[in-house]
């Protein structure tokens, strides 16, 4: 499930925010921290067609990006080899938990 906010690092406040595109329809889902928010694409384009992303893609884009906004507040930087396999690990957490 994903939700339309929550806090992080003591309190920091994070939308999450739906949106039709970003980024003309190139990108799946972006952390911003200087307007505490994450934005989640609907659809996105392949090649010349654009697609509406799965619920199941929406919700392991949520993951990589909270794992951004996480590595952002331990030391700033962006990795997105760490945050796609941390986003993973949620992801199967989330699915497997019983």
């Amino acid at each position: 499930m994903i939700p339309k906010s929550f806090c992080i690092a003591g309190g920091k406040k994070i939308d999450v925010e739906l949106v039709d595109e970003i980024d003309d329809y190139s990108t799946y889902g972006n952390f911003s921290i200087v307007n505490s928010k994450i934005k989640l694409a609907r659809y996105v384009k392949c090649e010349n067609e654009v697609v509406k992303v799965s619920e199941e893609d929406l919700e392991r884009t949520f993951y990589h990006e909270l794992v951004h906004s996480m590595n952002y507040f331990y030391n700033c930087e962006t990795d997105e080899v760490i945050a796609q396999v941390f986003s993973n690990f949620i992801y199967e957490y989330s699915k497997t938990k019983q």
